[in-house]
């Protein structure tokens, strides 16, 4: 390609463009800064640096640009070409040709611009744009004491949420959009911060809590962005309580705080109404306030009678300020007034537990067991007999643990931890015997199960079997065991799922289970993500049996012939080869 013919030679799209950048005076800079070695300035989105190489009959030897273009030749080179090629023909040196100067950077025209220019712009951008008046208020808010911040930032978030409001809802896009432009205020906060200028980011917490708590009355916010704003806001807030700021500064904080949290908004959507409390309980505590925050966490208490998990918090949170303020007593007495309540039976447990009077923390225990059942809470109950688990430990009592450990062992799924806690309290000898009983309990009961169902058929009899025993075959090792169930599969997934415990054993027998049930998986698959799911499992099959490697290659040509029309299928399969 020659500076002659390049536009025989690039595509049409490219060339075209090229063509207008270059009529249409893009081309802002070009000189040859040695033989043959062109360099030149191309605007465009940005401004773009082009280098170009020419050899003799201008051969173009080499070509390239800094803009983010992946192809082989952008339009910024090809204007260039169409520039050099001008510059030749009409004998010019190509400074001359391209008639305008080089492009001041940014930096550069700033500093060409006089005081007297600045403000005449600033005075004239103002009047035509209300946005940037007020922004350029704000930036500069410090030198002028009469600006009222927290009316100017009101207006603004009120502004920037109504944007993003159509017929009185936030859609799920206009909701994303929302929580990054919300976020550009927390962004000024934090530069506020470093300034040392924590009144002003105090205002635009306080704003942005106030107003955004209301938005999510008419906002689908189910990726959670405003959400994150208002989040961030009140943790900002909190860490006030560390800043160097005076104490009539906080005061008024906890007032703020104190105000706000009259407001049902707070607790009608997700945690804000609580993590507020959390913040107004730390600076009650800062500035004083103790006796403000008692007597609204009791006013809390007392209206949350009817609801259980408000009256579990606000009780909890009450326990909590008492003990950072050191009124153990009040605590104990409220813990005892509140024993219904699990989250406090377990501080009193764990107090006891501590005392080490086990008998008293039992009895604590069993009663809230028979608490939690009459509410249908089997998590509860479940964390209850976790703690006699641990009781039972402390006091090497040997059959609790036992019977506990193996419940927990032995549950949906098997815990291997709790197993091997169960395991541990009997001799090597001991528990063959008792783990033998276990596996015939577990055989007698699926098989009666079984039989009682008598639409089931052997394979699902072999299933549950594998289900329930091959856990306990994994952790004992008895891989002969679970082969002989495994061989009843014919499910490929099933089968896949105890693979890795059996491959490197019984290398033979795997594979030829599953030779036979991949055929039939490829018989059943439908779609191109079946074929490719099945290609993809047979390729891990060849990775692991690299000397068996034809007989899975034998079953795609197999299917190959099977199903000739269907060319995802074969498509997919053809990538084993």
């Amino acid at each position: 390609m020659t500076l002659q013919d390049f536009d025989k030679q690039i595509e049409t799209t490219i060339l075209k463009k090229g063509k207008d950048y270059f009529k249409n005076d893009n081309v802002e800079f070009l000189e040859e800064i040695d033989k043959g070695y062109w360099v030149a300035n191309v605007s465009g989105r940005d401004d773009y640096n082009i280098e170009i190489q020419s050899g003799n009959k201008n051969t173009i030897k080499s070509y390239s640009c800094d803009c983010p273009y992946d192809g082989d030749i952008c339009k910024h080179i090809v204007a260039v070409f169409y520039a050099i090629s001008e510059a030749s023909i009409l004998k010019i040196a190509p400074e001359k040709a391209v008639k305008k100067s080089p492009k001041l950077s940014f930096d550069g025209l700033l500093n060409k611009i006089e005081l007297k220019e600045y403000q005449d712009f600033i005075k004239y951008y103002s009047q035509i744009n209300k946005k940037f008046k007020d922004e350029f208020e704000l930036y500069f808010s410090e030198k002028d004491n009469a600006i009222d911040l927290e009316k100017k930032y009101a207006e603004i978030i009120k502004k920037t949420i109504k944007t993003h409001t159509s017929r009185g809802f936030i859609d799920y896009s206009a909701s994303n959009k929302l929580g990054k432009e919300l976020n550009q205020f927390l962004d000024t906060a934090k530069q506020y911060c470093s300034k040392s200028n924590f009144r002003d980011a105090t205002v635009i917490y306080q704003i942005l809590i106030k107003e955004v708590s209301k938005v999510f009355e008419y906002c689908d916010d189910s990726n959670g962005y405003v959400a994150d704003c208002l989040e961030a806001a009140i943790d900002e807030l909190t860490a006030m309580i560390n800043a160097p700021v005076s104490f009539e500064f906080k005061e008024s904080i906890t007032s703020f705080l104190k105000e706000e949290l009259q407001k049902k908004i707070y607790f009608d959507y997700g945690d804000f109404g609580y993590n507020l409390i959390d913040t107004y309980q730390v600076f009650c505590i800062h500035t004083n306030q103790t006796a403000l925050f008692m007597e609204f966490i009791d006013a809390k208490i007392k209206a949350s009678k009817n609801d259980e998990y408000d009256k579990k918090f606000f009780t909890l949170t009450k326990i909590s300020f008492l003990s950072k303020i050191g009124n153990q007593k009040e605590v104990q007495d409220l813990i005892q007034e509140n024993l219904e309540i699990s989250e406090i039976r377990a501080l009193e447990v764990e107090k006891l537990i501590k005392n080490r009077d086990y008998e008293t923390a039992k009895k604590l225990i069993q009663d809230g067991i028979k608490i939690a059942e009459t509410k249908n809470h089997s998590g509860t109950v479940y964390s209850w007999e976790k703690e006699l688990l641990r009781i039972a430990v402390l006091e090497k009592d040997v059959t609790l643990e036992r019977y506990f450990s193996k419940k927990f062992a032995l549950g949906s799924t098997l815990d291997p931890l709790y197993y091997a806690q169960w395991k541990n309290t009997y001799s090597k000898d001991e528990w063959k015997s008792v783990i033998e009983e276990v596996i015939s309990v577990i055989d007698k009961k699926v098989n009666d199960s079984v039989i009682k169902n008598a639409f089931y058929r052997e394979i699902h009899l072999y299933s549950n079997l594998l289900h329930h025993l091959a856990p306990i075959y994994i952790q004992e090792n008895y891989l002969d065991r679970l082969l002989a169930l495994v061989q009843k599969q014919e499910n490929l997934n099933t089968i896949l799922m105890y693979y890795s415990n059996l491959k490197k054993q019984y290398s033979k027998e795997i594979l030829d289970i599953l030779i036979p049930v991949v055929e039939k998986e490829g018989d059943k698959s439908e779609g191109r993500s079946q074929y490719k799911d099945l290609a993809k499992k047979m390729q891990s099959i060849i990775k692991d049996y690299p000397l068996e490697k034809e007989r899975i290659l034998d079953v795609a040509r197999k299917l190959k012939v099977k199903y000739p029309r269907r060319p995802a299928m074969l498509e997919e399969l053809n990538k084993l080869f």
